[in-house]
C-alpha cells in the first residue's frame, strides 16, 4: 500500500512537471517584485489550506526581501505571520483539525514610494485520510492597502527647456493617493507522509483575488486585479539515515503574466538526538527565464532560518548588474504541552 501511493505521487509529479516545462515555449513574462524566492518558508503566499499544516501547534514566519539596488526602482519587502493548529470541542477523533492564522505583507519601490500592504487571515480544515495520507482544504481573507505619493516623481511637463522647476504642473491628475480593496481566495493541498523515514510528497493548488477587486489610482473602475492560481510541488526523499534530497516547484498564473520558481536542496542531519538537534542545508533555485538563486539556512530544534540571493540572468542583468538581490527568512515552531488524558491525583495520608 505505502509503494503504492509513492508511486501514484511519483506519477502526478513527471506528468505536472512535464506539463508545466512545456509552458515555457509560450510568450511568458516573469516577474519577481512581489515574490519571494523561498515560497517555502512563505506558506500563506502559496496556499490558505497549508494554515496550521506542520509539525508542532504554534508557528512564527517572517522574511525580508531587498533587491535591484543598482537601479532607481528598488524594492523592500517585509512579510510575517503566525500559524496554528486548532482541535474544536465539535471535532471528534484524532483524523481532523483546524488551522487558523493572520500574515502581513508589505512591498515598498521607487521615487513614489509605492507600496502595497495587505493583512490577511487564513482558516483551513485537515482531515487524515490514513497513516498516511491527508488532505486539507483552506480560505483566504485579505485588506489591501496601495498608495504612492506622486509629488516625489519629477514629469517631463516641468522642465521649462533649461532646469526643473517643481512649481510647473506635471499634467497628471490622480483622484486618490492611496486606496483599499478586498480580496479572497481558496485553496486545496494534499500529502503523503512516509511512517518509517522522513520522505513525504505535497502538493497544492489555490487560488486567489476570486472577487476581482478594483483598484485604481484614477477614476476607472474597469481597472481590476486578475485571479491567481498557483499550483505547488513539494518532494522529500530521504537518502539514508542523515541526509535528505528536497525538490520543490511553484507556478503562478495571474492574467497574461507567469512565473515558475524550482529549486533543489540537500539537508543534512548532523544531530538528531539529545537536549540539541541540529540539521544544514543548502542547494539552487531558478526563477525561470529571469534568475538563479544559491540558498543556504540551517535547523536548530524547532527554528529553521537562511539566506538566499538572487543573480539575475535576464535582460535585466543589464540594469541590475546581476544583482538581483538577497533574502532572509526564518521560522520557529512551538509544541505545547498536552495533559494526560487520566489525571491521578496524590493521596491524602
Amino acid at each position: 500500500m505505502k509503494k503504492h501511493y509513492i508511486n501514484f505521487f511519483s506519477r502526478i509529479a513527471k506528468v505536472l512537471v512535464i506539463a508545466l516545462s512545456s509552458l515555457l515555449g509560450t510568450n511568458l513574462l516573469w516577474g519577481q517584485d512581489v515574490h519571494f524566492s523561498n515560497f517555502t518558508h512563505a506558506p500563506a503566499m502559496i496556499n490558505p489550506a497549508r494554515a496550521g499544516f506542520f509539525p508542532g501547534h504554534y508557528r512564527w514566519t517572517g522574511l525580508f526581501r531587498s533587491q535591484w539596488h543598482s537601479v532607481p526602482v528598488d524594492y523592500q519587502t517585509f512579510a510575517g505571520g503566525f500559524d496554528m493548529k486548532l482541535k474544536p470541542a465539535f471535532l471528534s477523533g484524532d483524523d481532523n483539525l483546524f488551522g487558523a492564522g493572520i500574515f502581513l505583507y508589505k512591498d515598498q519601490a521607487g521615487d513614489a514610494a509605492l507600496a502595497n500592504t495587505m493583512v490577511a487571515i487564513q482558516g483551513a480544515y485537515h482531515k487524515l485520510l490514513n497513516d498516511n495520507l491527508s488532505l486539507s482544504a483552506g480560505f483566504h481573507a485579505a485588506l489591501h492597502q496601495r498608495k504612492a505619493d506622486p509629488n516625489a516623481v519629477t514629469w517631463e511637463s516641468q522642465y521649462n527647456g533649461d532646469q526643473f522647476d517643481p512649481a510647473l504642473f506635471s499634467g497628471e491628475a490622480f483622484s486618490s493617493q492611496n486606496g483599499n480593496y478586498f480580496s479572497v481566495g481558496a485553496g486545496v493541498y494534499l500529502s503523503y507522509q512516509s511512517t518509517e523515514t522522513r520522505s513525504n510528497y505535497e502538493v497544492g493548488l489555490s487560488a486567489y483575488h476570486l472577487n476581482n477587486p478594483q483598484f485604481s489610482f484614477y477614476d476607472d473602475t474597469n481597472v481590476r486585479l486578475k485571479q491567481r492560481i498557483s499550483f505547488s510541488l513539494q518532494l522529500t526523499r530521504q537518502l539514508n539515515a542523515s541526509l535528505d534530497a528536497h525538490l520543490n516547484l511553484l507556478f503562478s498564473n495571474q492574467g497574461p503574466y507567469r512565473e515558475m520558481l524550482s529549486e533543489g536542496l540537500l539537508r543534512k542531519h548532523l544531530r538528531q538526538s539529545g537536549a540539541m538537534t541540529l540539521q544544514l542545508f543548502c542547494g539552487l533555485g531558478i526563477r525561470w527565464q529571469d534568475a538563479v538563486y544559491p540558498k543556504i539556512g540551517m535547523r536548530i530544534n524547532n527554528t529553521e532560518a537562511g539566506f538566499s540571493y538572487d543573480i539575475n540572468v535576464s535582460e535585466w542583468k543589464k540594469a541590475s548588474l546581476r544583482r538581483g538581490g538577497p533574502e532572509f527568512f526564518v521560522h520557529h515552531t512551538l509544541w505545547k504541552v498536552e495533559p494526560p488524558a487520566e489525571f491521578k491525583p496524590c493521596p491524602i495520608f
